[in-house]
């Protein structure tokens, strides 16, 4: 964890609407399921802690929620 942000290497908390929670290994070539959808965590690298993270409708992609 580097100046407050996720970094490659890292370990993170997923939280599914509160409903599963699981420990993910954050890498540029790594890969999450959200749901039955497989997602990479490439986006999530370089992002601040604590952000929060939504699938967009219809694809594979996560979208940061800035509001």
């Amino acid at each position: 964890m580097a100046d407050g942000v996720i970094a490659n290497g890292d370990y993170a908390v997923a939280d599914e609407n509160g409903e599963k929670k699981s420990i993910v290994l954050i890498r540029d070539s790594g890969s999450l399921r959200v749901g039955k959808v497989q997602v990479s965590t490439a986006p999530l690298v370089g992002a601040p802690w604590g952000s929060m993270w939504e699938l967009v409708a219809g694809s594979n992609e996560l979208e940061r929620v800035t509001q």
